[in-house]
């Protein structure tokens, strides 16, 4: 569509053609945004149908998830998501979707909070120890009171300090604010 309103601006005055060409590039940005989001999701589902446990590259795993939120990261101007992982970092074995779960949550949590408030970076970082792999994900967004930290882990607490989706209705364009949906409060509780 957006070639047949190019093509068709060809025709126009002068004067008219921006319109047009602006109205194109649009379309080109939502189809952008949606093939991002398709390629996320549609990872998430081909990993559903593996039910194999295995160890994970953990590196890999974040690029993909943070290049499904590429577009938002972009249109919104937030600097960066830097991944900070030591060579050859693996979690499990445990299921590939069971990790992406998780890192969808965190990301885009840590994306509303970025956005909703003054942020523009977004860190995860993996550690090693003690037998065990620690993936931390923090951004410079929004913050919660430290009384309030322990109630985002329960069961169905989304937004306890009533400022995350208030700041993210005013910032953010009501498309973006359906890609990103409404927190249902479980995301937490089940990473």
């Amino acid at each position: 569509h957006a070639n047949t309103v190019d093509r068709l601006a060809t025709k126009l005055p002068l004067d008219a053609r921006a319109d047009f060409t602006e109205f194109a590039g649009g379309l080109r940005t939502t189809r952008d945004r949606l093939d991002q989001q398709i390629q996320l999701f549609g990872t998430l589902a081909q990993k559903t149908s593996d039910t194999e446990r295995k160890l994970i590259p953990v590196e890999r795993a974040c690029a993909e998830v943070v290049h499904g939120f590429g577009y938002l990261l972009e249109h919104y101007q937030m600097k960066r998501v830097e991944v900070d992982m030591p060579d050859g970092l693996k979690v499990g074995p445990m299921l590939e979707v069971e990790l992406f779960s998780i890192l969808v949550n965190l990301v885009s949590n840590a994306v509303d909070a970025d956005l909703a408030g003054q942020g523009k970076h977004i860190l995860i970082k993996g550690l090693r120890g003690e037998g065990r792999t620690t993936i931390r994900v923090t951004d410079d967004g929004l913050g919660i009171r430290d009384e309030l930290r322990e109630e985002l882990f329960q069961p169905l607490t989304a937004d306890p300090d009533g400022q995350l989706y208030k700041g993210l209705r005013e910032k953010v364009v009501d498309e973006d604010l359906a890609a990103l949906g409404r927190g249902s409060g479980v995301g937490l509780s089940i990473v």
